[in-house]
């Protein structure tokens, strides 16, 4: 299937906001830095666009394989063989080196972190703990658990329905939350929206989904939304819902130009730059990485303080200085955990290819001429 080495910039750059929400900075020194801040989106952002993302491309590889075989049940295996081979050896070695070294928020509740509910332990406490950026990675997995069913089983004259039941349940959540005190928007309901956009997207491309004018329709509701999202950010207007509709359409309209290779020109140098390819392939150790880093680190400079002087310590204290080698330490720990140990597993997955001992001679090849898209995992 064919990678679009755009997607990965795109992660890259959705990974980013998240650094940005997370890391700071939060506050700002002057009234330019907070005006240039204001601009960039927060870290729901990033966490919608990932959501969208995952929609197009597990319903894009879905379809395709579906309605390329007989064997829906090999098809099934092979699908949650290769998921786990992507995320679960990171994933379980990561909690379990916590757990084993004391980090409370995992060890106090591990159950949660096994079993890939970290969202409704965050909306139980409606509290964040150390670890608990992973309750999107959770959305996730839950997300994995029901819509591979839907699509291999369903006859395919219901997929479409199945689709459009996600995006009216995720529609109606979204509206919901803002009279829900709390952290609904953790929960799996409140995402069905971006994926069905995602899904919408995957069938659309894959010619089984046929609307006038689609591509103009996606291009104007992105800008639309991008012009919205910057008039109501500088107005200080704060409406979280509001601002996850746009999220959504926003990364639907940059998805869909990367993968039509019809992106604003401007872009083009940052969505084809190596260095952003590069960063989006090993996203997902930056991602599970980087919520625990600072806190690290601050622990190990505390903890030899007495080794440094005065002036080494008020140095790597340093805001600036402590974010610039956060990021280093950041970014090596996850190259090597790619390079080291994710591709140990990635490798495996040759074994578990998408194919099946017979073609289905019923449906065609209609659906496979077009362009096949999957990002390289």
């Amino acid at each position: 299937m064919k990678y679009i080495k755009g997607l990965d910039s795109l992660r890259f750059f959705a990974l980013l906001v998240v650094l940005k929400e997370h890391w700071g900075p939060n506050s700002a020194d002057t009234f330019y830095l907070d005006l240039l801040q204001k601009q960039v989106p927060d870290g729901q952002f990033g966490v919608d666009f990932f959501f969208v993302l995952s929609g197009f491309l597990i319903t894009s590889i879905l379809v395709i394989e579906k309605h390329r075989t007989t064997s829906k049940a090999l098809t099934l295996k092979n699908f949650i063989i290769r998921r786990a081979l992507r995320l679960f050896p990171l994933y379980f070695t990561t909690i379990s080196i916590l757990y084993l070294t004391g980090n409370h928020a995992v060890k106090d509740h591990f159950c949660y972190f096994l079993t890939y509910t970290v969202n409704f332990l965050v909306f139980k406490q409606t509290a964040w703990n150390s670890f608990g950026h992973t309750w999107s990675l959770s959305v996730e997995e839950q997300f994995y658990l029901i819509w591979p069913f839907i699509i291999l089983f369903l006859p395919k004259k219901h997929e479409l329905k199945a689709v459009g039941a996600f995006l009216a349940i995720g529609i109606i959540s979204i509206l919901y939350s803002r009279f829900s005190p709390g952290y609904f928007f953790v929960l799996p309901i409140y995402a069905f929206f971006a994926f069905a956009v995602g899904a919408i997207l995957a069938y659309y491309n894959l010619n089984r989904l046929l609307i006038k004018n689609f591509d103009i329709i996606i291009k104007t509701t992105g800008i639309t939304s991008i012009i919205t999202y910057l008039i109501l950010i500088n107005l200080n207007i704060s409406v979280p819902q509001i601002y996850t509709l746009l999220n959504v359409f926003i990364a639907a309209y940059f998805i869909r130009s990367v993968q039509i290779n019809k992106v604003f020109k401007p872009f083009n140098f940052f969505i084809n730059n190596k260095i952003f390819i590069h960063l989006g392939k090993i996203s997902y150790g930056l991602y599970l990485f980087h919520f625990i880093i600072p806190a690290i680190t601050l622990a190990i400079i505390v903890k030899f303080s007495l080794f440094f002087s005065e002036k080494t310590l008020h140095f790597l204290k340093n805001p600036l200085i402590s974010y610039l080698y956060n990021l280093i330490i950041l970014y090596v720990i996850s190259l090597a955990s790619y390079y080291l140990f994710e591709k140990k597993f990635l490798i495996l997955k040759k074994f578990f290819d998408y194919k099946a001992p017979q073609y289905n001679p019923v449906l065609k090849t209609e659906l496979i001429q077009r362009v096949e898209t999957k990002s390289k995992t």
